[in-house]
């Protein structure tokens, strides 16, 4: 078994999506509708969902772990593309791992992991 998608509710999937584009260089959206814009990535689809449009307003609830090349890097990448810092990188907490977290724009957990 494997993750097939992670679909992310916001009340703006345009800037949400940019925001994840330009973070981890994604490709270009595979689909882009009015309410959605979604990423075919190697195993997994990541999705941006459109949902004020219902009257719905989304929660952060989410948590995506990214595995990157260097987690610091990519802390400090997201941190100046508008994230918020929650753990800054730590090699202690997880023997051979060095993870970190931030907050995305709509208050979503993104974790990161990397080897050395």
């Amino acid at each position: 078994m494997r993750i097939a998608a992670v679909i992310l509710e916001t009340t703006d999937a345009a800037r949400l999506a940019a925001f994840y584009r330009t973070a981890f260089d994604l490709p270009e959206p595979s689909h882009v509708l009015p309410d959605h814009i979604g990423f075919t990535l190697e195993n997994t689809y990541l999705g941006f969902e459109q949902v004020v449009a219902r009257g719905e307003v989304p929660r952060p609830a989410v948590s995506v772990w990214f595995r990157v090349a260097d987690a610091a890097a990519a802390f400090e990448r997201l941190i100046a593309l508008g994230a918020t810092a929650e753990m800054a990188p730590d090699a202690t907490c997880s023997p051979g791992e060095t993870l970190a977290v931030v907050r995305d724009p709509d208050g979503n957990r993104i974790g990161l992991l990397s080897t050395p």
